[in-house]
């Protein structure tokens, strides 16, 4: 594998880091550039100050060509050599650690790009999820708040009614007892009325013999 993470050292001690797929055609690159004095000024510069040494060669890390753009970044935030004048965004902590045990492990020649990917959506799944739990739990307390209220509600609504059902009870009984009374008042009304009648007919009797 010749395409990786390099470093350039110039004698002043100044440093750039950059990557490639093929590691030594750039390296040519940059010495045919100096020479010609067409390299960028910053490194053109280092190279003069050098007394006209090329700078020297290291590889910081061999590794898969997807992984190229991930790698130079992580290592010129953390080396951050003098010559880089384009810095690119850091990567966060997580992702970080990631790309350290993967070089670690020695699998920095095969493409994690995908799983990196892959990790930092289920990052942001977990916290969606972590959200939505919160949520969840506030939307619980909430419906566990208004359940007891509701049951209050309707522990008190059920004495209410309790209570009417007792009174409703009470009257019906009432009722059947006056209906019962009224019953034997008729009848007793009618046993009156009868001998009342009995009484005016024996005294018309009566008036009658009398005249006789």
């Amino acid at each position: 594998m010749d395409s990786g993470i390099y470093q350039l050292t110039y004698s002043t001690g100044q440093t750039y880091v950059g990557k490639s797929i093929h590691l030594h055609i750039r390296w040519k690159q940059h010495f045919d550039k100096l020479l010609k004095g067409k390299a960028a000024k910053n490194m053109q510069d280092a190279y003069e100050a050098s007394d006209h040494c090329y700078p020297k060669t290291q590889v910081l890390l061999y590794c898969h060509p997807d992984m190229l753009d991930y790698y130079e970044g992580y290592f010129i935030n953390y080396l951050k050599p003098d010559l880089n004048t384009s810095i690119p965004e850091e990567l966060s902590e997580y992702s970080k650690g990631v790309l350290v045990n993967h070089a670690n492990q020695g699998f920095a020649k095969y493409s994690v790009v995908a799983a990196i990917q892959v990790m930092n959506d289920q990052v942001v799944k977990i916290r969606e999820l972590e959200e939505g739990a919160a949520l969840q739990v506030q939307e619980f307390e909430s419906l566990e708040s208004d359940y007891h209220e509701l049951s209050e509600a309707w522990n008190k609504r059920a004495v209410r009614d309790n209570w009417a059902n007792r009174d409703y009870r009470q009257m019906v009984e009432t009722c059947e007892e006056l209906g019962e009374d009224a019953l034997v008042l008729r009848a007793e009304v009618g046993s009156l009325k009868a001998w009342q009648l009995r009484v005016e007919q024996a005294g018309w009797w009566q008036r009658l013999w009398r005249t006789w």
